[in-house]
């Protein structure tokens, strides 16, 4: 017994004219514990660029991206690392996503577990897959409603070489696309949300990954609220990769602020003053426990991010200087859209919300699991934008914007949006 996405790229190879399947090996538990690595040492004698991507014999039960992958040179906990093509390496890389599904990935994992009824796991059964890492542009392809939809990440316009925002198209931009998929699914006999890599330059796309979603879509019925509310916020701008037909949802709100009781000042050296950090981390971890709370008692939210840059250096150190503490870790950052701009403590959290209400991102980068795949099809994210003029008068917009109080937002037309605060704790 192997994972479906080993199985289903073994049962590509070879029968797929044109399409390139990369050579993988799969390790499983006990491949690692009892030091089974002759397939590994033969295949790791050809590339010198590897990636160990998650094996897990329940993964297809959780949405895709949740659990890691790694490449041997990249970054982790926002250090750069580089470690050569060998068993060792694997041996690390795997350890990581481990520790991964028990600290950096566990608040996914447990709302899925809640809300979508996916499984219990042990992190400890966590295999790998690895295989040559392939540069190019990332394609997730899927039919949606007897239509094919594309989701583009790194592409380079063919027209005239220069890069594209990351988007959301019908329109395939290689000529394969819709019949490479099409076989694909015909030869699995399954609905197939499938990976590629697009090597634009020799023009080749490989299969990297495919994923079973057969039944998975469904019609999403959207809601009005019919109340009055009580507070009119402002106009926004609201940036969709996915056009979806609703106009309205409502969401609990969570203020992602700085908290500057945690820090009065910070510094290397005010943090290592005796009892000073143990306190510090103390109280990081009650924030951690009050919004991961939050996460588990509302399958829906909304996040409005103000600054952070107190508690984001504060986990800087904590990562730099204290590997041990764990639960602060952001593992390999594979949290979707422009968090680089919310503190590193609040990655997982934000990046389970749907609704992201900010005044400095003003476009949506990520990766394509979350922002393209199947699991975001009844729920896209949206991310509401404060127009430039707005940004004159910020502390007077977002006064009534609080932790626990619920807002409604209002889609106006193709990319505007009005956001009402419907039950503020303040006003």
């Amino acid at each position: 017994m192997v994972p479906n996405k080993v199985e289903f790229l073994d049962r590509l190879r070879g029968k797929t004219k044109g399409l390139k399947i990369p050579e993988q090996v799969y390790l499983s538990r006990e491949h690692f514990e009892q030091g089974e690595f002759g397939e590994l040492e033969g295949f790791l004698e050809g590339p010198e660029e590897i990636i160990v991507r998650s094996a897990l014999m329940e993964e297809n039960e959780f949405k895709g991206g949740t659990f890691s992958s790694y490449r041997n040179g990249g970054k982790r906990n926002g250090q750069r690392y580089r470690l050569a093509p060998t068993v060792e390496t694997v041996k690390t890389l795997r350890g990581w996503i481990v520790e991964d599904a028990r600290y950096a990935k566990s608040l996914a994992i447990r709302r899925q577990q809640k809300f979508n009824n996916a499984p219990e796991i042990n992190p400890e059964d966590i295999g790998a897959q690895v295989m040559r890492y392939e540069e190019g542009c990332k394609i997730m392809a899927k039919q949606v409603r007897e239509k094919w939809e594309f989701g583009y990440v790194g592409l380079k316009c063919p027209l005239d070489g220069a890069h594209m925002q990351d988007h959301l198209s019908d329109h395939a931009w290689n000529d394969d696309l819709v019949p490479v998929s099409e076989r694909i699914q015909d030869m699995l006999g399954i609905g197939a949300e499938i990976e590629y890599i697009w090597d634009q330059k020799n023009d080749r796309l490989i299969v990297v990954q495919v994923k079973d979603i057969t039944g998975r879509v469904t019609e999403a019925e959207p809601r009005m609220h019919d109340e009055d509310p009580v507070y009119i916020l402002a106009d926004f701008c609201l940036n969709r990769m996915r056009k979806t037909e609703e106009s309205y949802r409502e969401r609990q709100l969570f203020k992602v602020d700085d908290y500057e009781h945690l820090i009065p000042a910070i510094s290397d050296r005010y943090i290592q003053e005796e009892g000073t950090f143990v306190k510090c981390l103390e109280e990081a971890r009650a924030m951690k426990d009050e919004y991961e709370r939050f996460a588990l008692e509302n399958e829906h939210y909304a996040v409005y991010i103000g600054e952070v840059e107190r508690t984001n250096r504060f986990v800087g150190y904590v990562t730099r200087n204290h590997p041990d503490v764990k639960d602060f870790h952001i593992g390999d950052g594979n949290y979707g859209f422009g968090l680089r701009y919310c503190g590193m403590m609040y990655y997982p959290f934000v990046a389970e919300a749907d609704t992201v209400i900010n005044f400095t991102v003003s476009s949506i980068t990520g990766h394509s699991h979350q922002l393209f795949g199947i699991d975001n099809i009844n729920n896209p994210l949206w991310l509401l934008i404060f127009g430039e003029g707005d940004c004159l008068n910020l502390s007077g917009l977002t006064k009534g914007l609080q932790t626990g109080c619920k807002i409604g937002v209002y889609r106006q037309g193709e990319w505007n949006a009005e956001v009402r605060i419907l039950k503020p704790d303040e006003v």
